[in-house]
């Protein structure tokens, strides 16, 4: 191997590549990409390194869980083509993001908040002016 003009020592390789070889990323990042364009063309998006993939859809779950089953056999069909398999194992997850509306939910626990501090100090007969919150 010639790194930056610097030949490397010689190594006899049966089978495979050692592993560790500074060629491994480059050589998965060649053998994956068929992969990549698989998920894109099902209307989804991913990133990874090496063996590790993450699929991303955006929609409604119900829909997200459909299109991410379906994008799953995919998969495992592309991996059986190419004679390897897709460890469905206990890492293997579907993680679901939804978007609540809590900033209102907050604001009104400050206002309460401030409110019971305004009644807290009536209530002891102190006459303090409170800061206003940010």
């Amino acid at each position: 191997m010639l790194v930056e003009g610097v030949r490397g020592k010689e190594k006899s390789v049966d089978t495979g590549v050692p592993q560790g070889s500074p060629v491994s990323p480059l050589l998965s990042l060649l053998y994956t990409t068929p992969l990549y364009e698989l998920i894109k063309e099902q209307g989804a998006s991913a990133s990874g390194f090496v063996d590790n993939i993450t699929v991303y859809v955006a929609g409604e779950m119900t829909e997200n869980s459909s299109k991410l089953s379906s994008i799953l056999g995919s998969c495992c069909e592309w991996a059986r083509s190419r004679s390897t398999e897709i460890d469905l194992g206990p890492k293997l997850g579907f993680i679901h993001f939804t978007k609540k509306k809590r900033k209102k939910r907050k604001k009104k626990r400050k206002i309460e908040k401030r409110e019971k501090k305004k009644n807290d100090y009536i209530k002891k007969g102190k006459k303090k002016k409170l800061k206003p919150t940010p």
